[in-house]
Parts: C-alpha cells; structure tokens; sequence
C-alpha cells in the first residue's frame, strides 16, 4: 500500500512537471516525442511531413530533422484561395481577392522573366 502511494505521488509530480514545462501531459500531447524517438534509434538523415501542429522548422533543425516537406499544403492553400476569390465574387460581388491577385501576378513575373 505504502509502495502504491509513493507510486501515485510520483506520477502525479511527474504530470505536474510536464504540464508546467512542456504545456501537456507526456507522450501524447508532445509532437516531438515520435521524432526524438526516430532521431535516438537511427543513424540517418531524417525528414518530417509538416501537418497542422508539426513545430517549427528551426526546433525540428535544432533535434537533427534535415529537411521539412509541406506536400501538397501549397497546392490546397492556393485552392482555398481560389475557393475564397469565387465565394466572395458570388456572394458579395465584390472583388477585394484582386488584390491577392496583383501580388500573385507580380511574383510570377518576378519568377519567370
């Protein structure tokens, strides 16, 4: 029983601690876990898919991670945009998403003359 208390005492210290430092309780609350565990157990470069929640490219950087992929997030950004432009021209009429455009327009310019 004495041993069980002591028990209970330490895990509850343990959250404590963890809540208070890290913001979560342990392993499952802590995106960097499965990446550190992959780091400690491989001697190769590793690479992370950024999704939402995935932490900064400088504190992946900082654990070892070598490179950061976004797959197709750029793509669905420009089609939430898109989606966006057209939700307001048919609901609106207006046309404040032209303002995207020109910055869109002159960036390809840029990167294509």
């Amino acid at each position: 029983m004495t041993r069980q208390l002591a028990q209970n005492t330490i895990d509850a210290v343990r959250r404590r601690v963890q809540t208070d430092t890290l913001g979560h309780r342990g392993r499952s609350g802590d995106p960097l876990y499965g990446i550190r565990a992959v780091l400690a157990e491989v001697d190769l470069p590793v690479n992370v898919l950024a999704v939402p929640g995935t932490p900064p490219v400088a504190e992946l950087a900082e654990l070892g991670v070598r490179r950061v992929s976004v797959g197709a997030s750029f793509t669905f950004s420009a089609y939430a945009a898109l989606a966006d432009a057209a939700t307001e021209l048919l609901t609106t009429g207006t046309y404040a998403y032209t303002d995207n455009a020109a910055r869109g327009r002159s960036l390809a310019r840029d990167a294509f003359s």
